[in-house]
């Protein structure tokens, strides 16, 4: 008996990246892929999942093309933001967007967990990203309902951060003038100290991100009439952050199925999420990997799904002498801007 009688012909290898590429692209039904590709639908799935495995394997693309910086291609991106919003040392900014499921989890998931405050189901996904609108590391473990903040404390960005793994290359010292209350009742009176801190290359965020030496914010949520110099202050640090909205803007307008909802299994998910981020570096930097004297390369500590207890316990521990940090780098970074005159806008 003929052999095509048993089973269909073996898809060409571009066809199956073309099929795959355009549901990412589209968000078509099966039927509607399948009608346009005369595939069928079962071998639409298995190639969305082997190639969504393929670009987000460590040891194969993913690495190439998402990586934190480091040598001169930090250099390079500090640079870039620093003509943004006149800041030194901005390494990355950093923000988070919910992916919109198509299929409501199963009572397994508890489903009541990625019910967000936009009424969809949704995983959160966070992004770090470049001067350039590049994915420099993306996250996506929680459901939509969790906040912004613990997100980034169980992620590996956060170990790696606070036990100075990463952005290590580059210090700058900054005068800080700082005052001080001591005593307390009648005694209570206020000193003026002045020194040198030292600022390494940090991470700039929202107002839900924690506050410390690496990872900045602005001062007021809302713009206060009486702190001119504050709410200018303010302003140029947003136009870092901003390129992370855009890049979010961006990853979804060019791969719609996560705007409109990814119609896969739940456990599938965050890889075509972290597949999606891949494909938005390749296509946005036209190809070029990244070299690999300016990526991190230690593929043991590289792990975009890590998700355990150790990583709780260290954020608890260090939260209140790290916001202090925060705090006094934020103060020396607001006076070194004042004393160049970027307060005139």
């Amino acid at each position: 008996m003929p052999e095509w009688i048993y089973a269909r012909k073996r898809v060409e290898l571009e066809k199956a990246v073309a099929v795959v590429l355009w549901r990412f692209g589209r968000n078509k039904t099966l039927l509607e892929i399948s009608d346009k590709f005369h595939t069928g639908q079962a071998t639409i799935v298995k190639y969305t999942r082997i190639l969504s495995e393929i670009l987000t394997h460590r040891d194969k693309l993913y690495c190439h093309y998402i990586g934190l910086p480091r040598g001169q291609r930090l250099l390079n991106i500090m640079g870039n933001f620093q003509r943004i919003s006149k800041f030194p040392l901005i390494a990355a900014a950093i923000d988070e967007t919910q992916v919109k499921l198509r299929k409501k989890p199963s009572q397994h998931h508890s489903p009541a967990d990625y019910w967000n405050r936009h009424h969809d189901h949704a995983l959160q996904l966070q992004g770090v990203v470049d001067s350039k609108r590049n994915f420099l590391d993306c996250v996506a473990l929680l459901p939509g309902s969790h906040n912004d903040a613990y997100h980034l404390r169980i992620s590996s960005l956060w170990h790696k951060m606070v036990n100075n793994l990463v952005f290590q290359e580059t210090v700058l010292e900054l005068q800080v003038a700082q005052t001080v209350i001591r005593g307390r009742g009648q005694n209570r009176h206020r000193i003026q100290r002045t020194g040198t801190i030292s600022v390494k290359p940090f991470i700039i965020g929202d107002d839900a991100c924690p506050l410390t030496a690496f990872l900045q914010k602005a001062f007021n949520k809302r713009r206060v009439a009486s702190d001119e110099d504050r709410n200018n202050f303010d302003r140029c640090l947003r136009r870092s952050r901003v390129q992370a909205e855009h890049t979010f803007a961006l990853l979804k307008e060019k791969w719609r199925i996560l705007d409109t909802g990814v119609p896969v299994a739940l456990e599938e998910v965050s890889t075509v999420i972290f597949a999606c981020c891949c494909l938005h570096n390749f296509v946005n930097s036209r190809g070029v990997r990244i070299p690999p004297g300016d990526r991190h390369s230690n593929l043991q500590e590289f792990d975009p799904f890590l998700h355990s207890e150790p990583l709780l316990q260290i954020a608890e521990s260090v939260h209140a002498r790290r916001t202090e940090e925060g705090k006094l780098v934020r103060l020396a970074l607001f006076q070194n801007w004042l004393a160049e005159g970027n307060h005139v806008l």
